[in-house]
């Protein structure tokens, strides 16, 4: 599991993306870095272990710039190392890049660009991928938008990332696939984050990406959304109602936890709007309807509670446990 934000705007991007990434430090804590972007230089810190070591990392470092972008991951397959963490640069450290997802033909993409001449120093798909944009930026004949829109109609699998470049650093290029990620928009600039729900401590109007739309956010305040075919979108900003309190944490660490305590909650609110509508019969003969609703349901729920318990087994206990 892992997390990727984004900030291009008037503030310095430094303690946004800080701020942020603890936002989603519930999933993943292993691995954690960060892109800084300003006119003269990008930036680049990562480390293995969680946010407060990047943090740690971080301060005797360059912190200027208004853009950035930052990655926070548990590894689920990959070996924990400062290499495969993110943000992913090029050779020459022009690019940078923050991916979440699955590259399923990565290797045959990987041997095309070891035949140009390219180097690689991991195993991760996302390695290949921003070299493969470098590959198509690097020839001057496509703005970084359009390199990164020929970059992932090469690749198979589902992902989302955030991009920039010492080139534009006036730019941040962000798209998703399958996964999701979301853009949200105020006074001060743009903010990106792979969880919506993060976003409401900075905005309201927040854009939920569809797939394979490529947005092009500016230091001016522009934003642009095209589709593949090079098609404009309209942007659709949807306005949390007031009640979307009850997507923050509140007293919980993690929005995790919060998810977990909150699922018998959800379920009965959904039910009451349903019989306060008249839209959901719930009958012996009807609710065989959603009998495979709820064994599903009833899984997932069983499963989580005993990953819980399964965490506090091996606080108390020393011993390793793992949900089945």
């Amino acid at each position: 599991m892992s997390g990727i934000v984004g900030y291009l705007g008037k503030e310095q991007a430094y303690p946004i993306l800080i701020e942020n990434l603890k936002e989603l430090e519930s999933y993943g804590y292993d691995r954690a870095g960060i892109a800084l972007l300003n006119e003269t230089s990008l930036n680049i810190y990562k480390k293995k272990g969680n946010i407060k070591g990047l943090m740690a990392l971080c301060k005797n470092e360059d912190q200027t710039g208004n853009a950035g972008i930052g990655y926070t991951r548990w590894a689920t397959y990959s070996e924990v190392n400062q290499v495969s963490a993110h943000p992913q640069t090029t050779k020459f450290g022009s690019i940078a890049l923050v991916y979440r997802g699955v590259m399923e033909n990565y290797r045959a993409l990987k041997v095309e660009l070891q035949v140009k001449g390219y180097r690689f120093v991991g195993e991760s798909g996302s390695e290949v991928l921003i070299h493969l944009i470098e590959d198509i930026y690097q020839r001057g004949e496509y703005p970084l938008e359009e390199a990164v829109c020929l970059a992932i109609q090469k690749i198979k699998g589902t992902f989302s990332m955030v991009v920039m470049s010492k080139r534009s650093p006036r730019k941040m290029i962000a798209v998703k696939r399958g996964n999701t990620l979301a853009v949200g928009k105020k006074e001060d600039g743009f903010y990106i984050n792979s969880c919506s729900s993060a976003l409401l401590k900075h905005t309201k109007e927040v854009v939920n990406l569809k797939d394979d739309e490529i947005v092009t956010a500016t230091l001016d305040g522009k934003m642009s959304i095209k589709t593949l075919d090079n098609d404009s979108v309209m942007p659709e900003f949807i306005e949390f109602p007031d009640n979307s309190q009850k997507m923050k944490k509140s007293e919980y660490e993690y929005h995790m936890l919060k998810e977990l305590y909150d699922q018998t909650d959800e379920v009965m609110n959904y039910l009451k709007d349903k019989l306060d509508q008249g839209g959901l019969p719930l009958d012996l003969r009807s609710i065989k309807k959603y009998n495979s609703f709820l064994k599903t349901a009833r899984s997932i729920i069983s499963y989580n509670v005993s990953v819980l318990r399964g965490f506090n087994f091996d606080v108390r206990a020393g011993k390793p446990y793992q949900a089945a």
